[in-house]
């Protein structure tokens, strides 16, 4: 396990330097000059060139590239263009937003998606498996921004029973903050919920034909202690890579959500970085939900040798593994 555990944290790191040195070429590429865009159209070029020198635009790419990475290594981010001070801080702040926002609609994803999908394996192939699997079929395609603005009309609009948007900050208190984060929460999660349903109904299906789900059944255990003894632990697998997935995804992905709720996140900082041209913001907030999503990745690969023992098992020399 300790020797699997160095090599994964090697991958890991040799993973972020690579995806540190595309994401700043590619940042580099984008067309447009930041400090132009900052001193506008009618700027000198003095005026041009010394704002150059002071963003560190005019130094050679490379230098560029393993200053900034030195930075990071320290924790330094760099200073942003546009609001003069340290991205660190800005993604900090947006932090306490975008996390509970995908952490809230993960939780509303695995909530709904595993009782549907016990529900729907349970009755292979009848009416009621059918009806839901086509429920999750709309669910999955359905655009969340779309049903966002469905949530919006009928819970704030018709209802009032939440705000169309906006966030209190959670020095308001934690229950005005999920209340702010439960629509766009909804939004996010109920697509994933859809996925999630399908994938663990068929893990679970598959796990009900196996000759040790009959042996219990010849034990005496009923149907609905088999499910859940034997059948849903031996469905995880594949669930716990779709859940690594989703919340990389929603850690990644909620930039529309967040602009549709004007929600002070990390995806509506790089949508108004990349309007800005503030490359600083921009590779440094895809910086981190790189490393994110590589994170998890990890955490799900160590929970893949907590659910399965087989695992765990010593490979001998001569043995398969």
């Amino acid at each position: 396990m300790t020797h699997w555990l160095v090599n994964r944290a090697i991958s890991l790191v040799l993973t972020l330097l690579a995806a540190s040195l595309v994401i700043f070429m590619l940042i580099q590429v984008l067309p447009g000059d930041p400090a132009r865009l900052m001193l506008g159209l009618n700027a000198s070029p003095e005026a041009l060139a010394s704002l150059r020198t002071q963003m560190g635009l005019d130094a050679p790419l490379p230098l560029r590239y393993l200053h900034w990475l030195g930075g990071l290594f320290q924790g330094d981010f760099g200073l942003s263009y546009t609001y003069r001070v340290p991205v660190g801080d800005l993604i900090a702040e947006r932090l306490t937003v975008s996390l509970p926002l995908a952490l809230y609609a993960l939780a509303i994803s695995i909530v709904l998606a595993f009782p549907i999908a016990v529900f729907a394996a349970a009755r292979r192939g009848r009416a009621a498996d059918m009806l839901v699997m086509g429920g999750t079929q709309i669910g999955i395609a359905i655009p969340n921004f779309w049903l966002g603005v469905l949530l919006v009309l009928l819970f704030s609009t018709q209802l009032h029973w939440f705000s169309a948007g906006g966030f209190p900050g959670w020095q308001a208190g934690i229950l005005p903050g999920l209340k702010a984060l439960t629509l766009p929460a909804l939004a996010l999660g109920l697509p994933q919920a859809a996925i999630l349903a399908r994938v663990m109904r068929a893990a679970l299906v598959e796990a009900l034909g196996e000759d040790y789900v009959r042996t219990a059944r010849a034990k005496g255990l009923n149907r609905s202690q088999v499910i859940w003894r034997h059948g849903v632990r031996n469905a995880l697998i594949p669930v716990l890579t779709i859940i690594g997935m989703q919340l990389s995804f929603l850690l990644a992905g909620s930039i529309i959500i967040e602009n549709v709720f004007f929600l002070p996140g990390l995806g509506r900082l790089v949508y108004q970085a990349i309007l800005q041209r503030d490359l600083m913001v921009v590779q440094s907030v895809v910086m981190v939900l790189v490393l994110a999503v590589v994170l998890v990745t990890f955490l799900v690969d160590i929970a893949y040798h907590l659910v399965d023992p087989r695992l765990r098992r010593p490979v001998h020399k001569g043995q398969r593994a």
